[in-house]
């Protein structure tokens, strides 16, 4: 499988076809079900932001549970200054997901806001160890293509609909005639091609999602499609860079983190960039997401539409979703020197600072405002919010103030901590390349 669309089943189902045979195992469910109504809260309190604020980014976003729909909604602004991606993951599983067995993930989702996926690079990320850092594995999948093919399933049975109807209406004509023998038997054998065909569309409706007996018989025409990502496409990464010769993807451990990005950043041993990324808004709407088997190696490009809930027994969605670990209980796991670490980035990368900096350059580069303007302008901007003219100022030094002395400790880190780590790491890596050992690169080259 490379990024397809197949029909829906149960928590763990079977969907058959000549070819081949696909079995679901659905980890989170968004979906409405009157049965468990906790399922779509639990699974979408699962999840925590990640975002490029941990590298000096103002992209912002967040996964939401929307109790009146039939799926979550991933929406945020994706920036380009300091960053560049969006992302969402799951807190770490108290338990690590069984995937052994398991060919991939699945994903049945409907990109909202736009009709140009193509211009963002979309992944799914996987850990298979309990720890924090930067190395996990990532695949690529291709939306934009899933969705048309989608969209393209819709149109011909949208044809095939049109064509059922004419068949009717022409066999009704020939019933009101009543005439010679000879146009009885053709009449005879439209009805059975008329059967025939409509055989054929009921079929194709109840692989379409329609007359499921779960409230999706046709309500909407929305393009939902499922995204396939096989567990041999994940490659380790560190940061948005491939590792060279990383090992492949082992699952028979457990699986300990699941999320997705949304990022400028293509995969690659060097810094990639897609080179007409759309930054701005999007929006994402998530039905389900899970496990999934093919039994068939000649499994077709594309199989069912990811609409059909034919056999899907929402039940036992609940027992599906997966427990995890709280914030508190997460932090508490992290190794030592990302505790030492993350409230110094937390100073020196705060997102308010960030976005500061990204508005001065505006009013700077676009604006063509001196820094003094600039400053003038956020006490003009602040005067009304803040009750006054005084109460501007006193805010505005006391943000000058502190970015000073951030910018100041920042320069006085990195001469005392970072540049000489930097030092440190070089000779090891050169002590390892004399030894004839493996030597990751670093995140600068």
């Amino acid at each position: 499988h490379d990024s397809t669309t197949s029909a829906i089943s149960g928590p763990t189902s079977t969907t058959s076809t000549a070819l081949h045979a696909t079995t679901y195992k659905p980890i989170f469910d968004f979906t409405l079900d009157p049965q468990n109504p906790t399922t779509k809260s639990k699974s979408a309190s699962s999840f925590e932001r990640i975002d490029d604020a941990i590298m000096g980014g103002i992209s912002t976003s967040s996964l939401r549970d929307n109790p009146t729909e039939s799926y979550a909604t991933w929406s945020g602004v994706c920036r380009t200054d300091g960053g560049g991606f969006c992302g969402m993951r799951t807190l770490p599983f108290a338990s690590p997901l069984d995937a052994d067995g398991q060919e991939g993930v699945f994903l049945d989702c409907m990109l909202a806001s736009d009709e140009e996926a193509s211009r963002r690079v979309w992944k799914m990320t996987v850990r298979t160890d309990s720890s924090r850092g930067e190395m996990v594995y990532q695949a690529e999948y291709d939306l934009q293509r899933v969705m048309e093919e989608e969209c393209d399933l819709r149109e011909a049975l949208e044809e095939a609909r049109a064509a059922e109807a004419e068949l009717q209406e022409a066999m009704e004509g020939v019933a009101k005639m009543n005439v010679a023998e000879d146009v009885g038997k053709e009449m005879e054998e439209a009805k059975g091609a008329g059967e025939d065909l409509m055989k054929a569309m009921n079929d194709a409706k109840k692989e379409d999602g329609e007359g499921d007996g779960n409230g999706n018989g046709g309500e909407e025409e929305e393009c939902w499609a499922r995204v396939f990502v096989p567990f041999d496409k994940f490659q380790l990464v560190r940061g948005p860079r491939l590792v060279p010769d990383g090992p492949k993807l082992n699952v028979t451990g457990g699986i300990f983190q699941i999320g997705m990005t949304l990022s400028k950043f293509q995969m690659g041993v060097n810094t990639t960039e897609l080179e007409n990324f759309r930054p701005g808004y999007f929006e994402m709407r998530i039905q389900r997401m899970g496990f999934y088997n093919t039994n068939d190696d000649a499994a077709p490009a594309v199989a069912n539409d990811a609409n059909s809930n034919d056999g899907y027994d929402n039940a036992s969605v609940i027992d599906n979703v997966p427990d995890t670990l709280s914030k508190k209980e997460a932090q508490k796991k992290r190794p030592f020197l990302l505790k030492m670490l993350l409230p110094l980035a937390k100073v020196f990368f705060s997102e308010k600072a960030n976005r500061r900096k990204s508005a001065m350059r505006i009013l700077r580069e676009e604006r063509g405002l001196s820094r003094g303007k600039a400053i003038l302008f956020g006490i003009r901007s602040r005067k009304r919010s803040m009750g006054g003219c005084i109460p501007s100022v006193f805010k505005t030094l006391g943000i000058l103030t502190v970015d000073s002395f951030r910018a100041v400790a920042l320069s006085v880190l990195k001469v005392v901590l970072l540049y000489p780590l930097r030092v440190v790491g070089a000779v090891v890596r050169k002590v390892k390349q004399m030894l004839g050992l493996t030597v990751k690169p670093s995140l600068r080259e």
